[in-house]
């Protein structure tokens, strides 16, 4: 099997966590606008992307993108509202022409109790085929290669979480018709 990863274009690992999707924009007076902790993380991370970066020039092949969020506790948290922010560093930075050159991406979140800040680390690859990558994926996860043991379970017998539910007694709604005459 030919190579399918071709060369490292970025290793960064950048303090605290990229906003929110529901945060990057913000309406008031008139306009939309991002706050200032949006413009701050940005350019932080734009600084730690360009500095990890292993080329001079942008790139314009197709890439993968792995990143890991770092977090201190189970919060709820949608990990796929945190990408946004952090592909629009990618153009400023140096590192693509422009964030549509993401063909793969693979992102997974990590609690870590032991005291570190919380953190994003990302790594960008050059990719020759993205076929052949997708398929030494599934092949890494699915073997056991990565060190993960795949358990095949039928899924209807998957305990589900017990959740304390409030039971509210049923609204009954009821119309009442009423007419007006006219005289």
């Amino acid at each position: 099997m030919s190579p399918v990863l071709t060369s490292l274009l970025c290793r960064a690992s950048i303090p605290e966590l990229p906003p929110s999707v529901n945060h990057i924009w913000v309406q008031g007076k008139g306009r939309t606008y991002k706050p200032k902790a949006v413009l701050v993380w940005q350019e932080t991370a734009r600084l730690l992307l360009a500095h990890g970066k292993t080329i001079s020039e942008p790139y314009t092949g197709k890439v993968a993108l792995f990143i890991t969020l770092y977090v201190k506790n189970n919060r709820r948290m949608d990990i796929d509202n945190r990408i946004k922010c952090l592909q629009d560093c990618l153009e400023p930075a140096g590192l693509l022409k422009d964030d549509s050159q993401v063909w793969l991406l693979e992102v997974g979140r990590v609690q870590d109790n032991e005291g570190k800040e919380e953190r994003v680390e990302m790594e960008i690859w050059a990719i020759k085929d993205p076929s052949l990558f997708m398929d030494a994926l599934r092949q890494r996860w699915f073997s056991g290669a990565c060190g993960v043991d795949i358990m095949h379970v039928d899924p209807t017998e998957i305990e589900r979480p017990k959740r304390k539910a409030k039971v509210k007694e049923p609204v009954i709604i009821r119309t009442v018709k009423t007419s007006k005459r006219r005289g």
